[in-house]
């Protein structure tokens, strides 16, 4: 039985409605196994913040990186998020996806160069129908996650 992807998604707290929105669409993903979702939000009262974000990080196989202004401006996800999500891309160990939310000016962040979604880098959130934004999205994660499964045996 092969085990699910292991996902990681770096969000600003703004953008939660967003990432919530962005989980449901994930659905299908998540109940057929195909991949398994972390966030923040998963930590549980009493447990050390810090160490369970680095340990979940260490773990991670795909990136979603939900971009917006109060993203980048967020020196925990810039500084320690996406800093470890770009060194284990670099150590071929996990892919990065960087998804526009919001408008705004990534020219020099490290993942800038990465291919984002939705198509053309246009944010979710400027979509006239935002569920087909999400879909977008849902899609390009799916055309990476075929190159991710783990085999039966790991």
């Amino acid at each position: 039985m092969k085990r699910p992807v292991r996902v990681f998604i770096a969000y600003a707290r703004k953008d939660e409605p967003t990432r919530d929105e962005l989980e449901s669409h994930l659905s299908m993903l998540l109940l057929t196994g195909r991949i398994v979702v972390w966030y923040d939000r998963r930590i549980i009262p009493g447990q050390d913040w810090d160490a369970e974000i680095h340990e979940r990080l260490d773990e991670t196989e795909l990136f979603l990186l939900l971009l917006s202004s109060d993203f980048l401006r967020s020196g925990y996800a810039m500084g320690i998020e996406v800093r470890r999500a770009m060194e284990l891309r670099e150590a071929g160990s996990a892919q990065v996806i960087p998804i526009f939310l919001r408008h705004c000016d990534t020219e020099g962040a490290p993942f800038h160069h990465l291919q984002a979604l939705p198509r053309d880098k246009k944010p979710v959130l400027t979509w006239a129908d935002k569920d087909e934004a999400l879909l977008d999205v849902v899609l390009g994660i799916k055309s990476v996650l075929a190159g991710l499964e783990p085999g039966d045996d790991e």
